[in-house]
């Protein structure tokens, strides 16, 4: 009698498990909560600010060390450009075992450095390929997507910028290093025409960004391409990228 009864309440218990699990995969409605959220960090006003950011991986290094990110010219539907780098020279792994790890700076900036939609647009691309595989339905209909992924956000409540982001591959998760995380410790505002609410208090204090000393950035478009193309200064005066796109000769102007 005991094991029959047993028996019934394992039966139930899986039944109830396999419910919960079904139940709480809403992948569509976290994908319409994600995209939500990024156009409300995008329509907030805020067109420059810093960022300092941190990776959780099964990585090593400098891939690990905080670092201070300068974003310029973000709009109501696009986030702006990195214009400078630095790396938090207070970080731990900088400061232990006598200061042994050095990191630089990579270049192009742009293609080594994120702003804040980049990793909106990482956590909805996870989730809408799990939306496509049909997951809410309680199976995935694509083989290479399994639907025990996940993923976990934690938004400031003023700025509506994402202060952590988990995402969590399979099924195996972090025993098997199947994750990354990103993490967003601060984030000031630099645009003075932005009043930003006396209840947002995470903003960067231990960074100051650097006065030009170089002179202004260069007019844009070298190297035979023209004004059109957006670049972007360093801080110190000196250009860190310059697209490069075919322009006319009416549209040379100062680097943005």
């Amino acid at each position: 009698t005991n094991l029959l009864f047993k028996l019934v309440i394992m039966a139930v218990l899986a039944i109830f498990s396999t419910l919960f699990i079904t139940l709480n995969a809403d992948f569509a409605t976290q994908l319409a909560d994600l995209q939500a959220k990024k156009a409300t960090w995008l329509s907030n006003g805020v067109t420059d600010y810093v960022y300092e950011q941190s990776n959780s991986c099964f990585c090593f290094g400098c891939g690990l060390v905080g670092k201070y990110i300068v974003i310029n010219d973000k709009s109501s539907t696009k986030d702006g450009t990195v214009s400078y780098v630095e790396f938090d020279s207070t970080d731990s792994l900088l400061t232990e075992n006598g200061g042994s790890l050095t990191c630089e700076v990579e270049t192009p900036l742009v293609d080594n450095y994120r702003n804040i939609e980049n990793y909106f647009n990482d956590a909805i691309t996870f989730i809408q390929a799990r939306v496509d595989a049909s997951c809410d339905s309680g199976a995935s209909t694509d083989p290479f997507i399994d639907c025990a992924g996940s993923v976990t956000v934690r938004y400031d409540d003023t700025l509506n910028y994402p202060k952590s982001i988990l995402i969590i591959f399979n099924s195996c998760g972090m025993a098997c290093d199947a994750f990354i995380g990103y993490g967003i410790g601060c984030l000031t505002v630099l645009n003075e025409d932005i009043v930003v609410p006396s209840t947002y208090t995470n903003t960067c204090d231990d960074f100051t960004l650097p006065s030009p000393t170089g002179g202004a950035c260069p007019l844009r478009c070298e190297g035979g391409f023209d004004g059109c193309n957006s670049c972007g200064c360093d801080g110190m005066g000196n250009p860190t990228f310059c697209t490069q796109r075919a322009c006319m000769i009416d549209e040379l102007g100062p680097a943005a």
